[in-house]
């Protein structure tokens, strides 16, 4: 049996109750195995270590544990650094490498100028991610908005994106001997990086989605547009049928044709129709609110500005309609309400001078 703190060999040593660590009773604080030896066997089974004895304060112990935790820590220091410089020298080796291989992709092209308004664009493209179909998504979304300012010059769009982001597989699809398109680079990233199941969550939440109500026909019919040539997935005839089905009652209300649009041609018709019928009532509802007359302007904002509930004035009209009773009182000067006020103060009695004797008081 391997000792716990000294990791030699023990035939004889002591196990602690709570680690079960077998351990030299020299290697413990109760130095002999004749300690051991004479403790009963009930003691013997709550016997702690030094490590899990709560009540042990020997320094000696605690320095050898932090001298151990030192060792271990520098050796862990070690090897973190060594893999600090491994993994620099890979990616430079890396960065080499593909620096080696884009080189010739811009060289070959070189004639294929990209004007400086597509160089703005390209650093806005959002990096892409091989394990989150999102960012993919987004970054084709990006593409396609690339591919639409200068289709002929894709091949080099496409290839100094790659170098830009330094991605080995956009870089193994730049040098390829297949022809650089934006239907075969989308086709190739959707069915490299994601799953059939992604696939479908995209189409439903891109291509089936139905139109916003904020949202007017022609964004509507370009966004689901677009992502059906990204994604690949719908026919012509069938994508229009899905713009029909997927537009909301306001837009429905203005549809105005003897057949149902079945082309893309007879589906931008149709847009146009829409969006003029969407101005005129636009125009409609600004003139209408122009028309309002400054007096209606002042009355509706006296109604906004007045309460709502109206103030209580007590029983003010039956007032005005019945004669006021009016209490009848003694006008009384204001020394008489003097003389009174001192009458009643002091409380004095009077005499009357002309009584008999008997009616005076006693």
């Amino acid at each position: 049996m391997e000792c716990g703190h000294c990791q030699s060999e023990t035939n004889d040593g002591v196990i602690c109750s709570v680690c079960n660590r077998h351990l030299h009773a020299a290697c413990t604080r109760l130095g002999t195995v004749e300690k051991w030896t004479r403790m009963a066997l009930e003691r013997r089974g709550a016997w702690k270590c030094d490590s899990c004895s709560p009540g042990n304060l020997d320094p000696t112990h605690i320095y050898e544990q932090i001298n151990d935790l030192r060792t271990h820590v520098a050796r862990l220091s070690q090897e973190n650094t060594e893999l600090k410089n491994r993994i620099i020298a890979l990616e430079t080796r890396n960065r080499t490498g593909t620096d080696n291989q884009a080189a010739p992709i811009l060289d070959a092209h070189s004639g294929d100028r990209i004007p400086q308004y597509i160089e703005n664009e390209l650093i806005k493209v959002p990096r892409l991610c091989t394990d989150n179909p999102w960012t993919l998504i987004n970054f084709l979304d990006k593409l396609h908005l690339l591919n639409g300012m200068n289709e002929h010059l894709f091949k080099p769009i496409f290839q100094r994106l790659a170098t830009y982001q330094q991605n080995s597989v956009l870089l193994r699809l730049a040098t390829s001997d297949e022809p650089l398109t934006f239907t075969f680079v989308a086709k190739e990233l959707l069915d490299e990086l994601t799953t059939p199941h992604t696939q479908l969550k995209l189409v439903q939440s891109k291509i089936l989605r139905p139109q916003f109500d904020s949202e007017n026909f022609r964004t509507y019919v370009e966004q689901v547009m677009k992502f059906n040539k990204i994604l690949s997935q719908y026919s012509e005839t069938d994508l229009v049928k899905c713009i029909l089905q997927g537009a909301n009652t306001h837009t429905r209300a203005k549809f105005n044709f003897s057949t149902k649009p079945k082309t893309f041609i007879e589906l931008q018709a149709l847009v146009a129709d829409v969006e003029k019928l969407e101005l005129t009532e636009t125009m409609q509802k600004s003139q209408s609110a122009s028309r309002r007359s400054p007096q209606t302007q002042y009355t509706e904002n006296y109604s906004r500005s007045a309460p709502t509930t109206p103030k209580s004035y007590g029983n003010f009209e039956s007032d005005t309609d019945s004669p006021r009773n009016y209490t009848s009182k003694p006008k009384t000067s204001n020394y008489s309400s003097r003389t009174n006020h001192t009458d009643a103060r002091t409380q004095q009695p009077q005499f009357n001078v002309n009584a008999s004797p008997k009616s005076l008081p006693k």
